[in-house]
């Protein structure tokens, strides 16, 4: 799964602020890795998000043929609004020139 999924995110916040976030996401497989074997890396064009590897391996929601949907909903239960924390207005995923798009 050598597939790179180019992220675009508007976010808000309740003060009125917003922040274009741009990313690349990345999985990588293990074979032999425990679980399912997936992790995940972001790396955000800029800051404030920068770059993080995520483990996956025992995320019982992630299914390798329904990664949008999966990343997709993993952005919304981290950009919820809640707390203070930054809100999703918009977003795309494209990978491979096909786009997905959400609000």
């Amino acid at each position: 799964m050598d597939k790179q999924y180019d992220v675009k995110i508007l976010l808000t916040k309740e003060d009125g602020s917003t922040y274009d976030y741009d990313a690349t996401v990345e999985f990588s497989h293990e074979d032999n890795d425990y679980g399912n074997g997936y992790h995940m890396g972001i790396r955000s064009k800029d800051e404030p998000f920068g770059f993080g590897v995520y483990d996956i391996r025992y995320d019982v929601e992630f299914r390798k043929d329904q990664i949008l949907e999966w990343l997709m909903g993993w952005y919304e239960s981290r950009f919820n609004g809640k707390g203070g924390r930054w809100a999703i207005k918009r977003f795309s995923i494209e990978v491979n020139g096909n786009v997905k798009e959400g609000a």
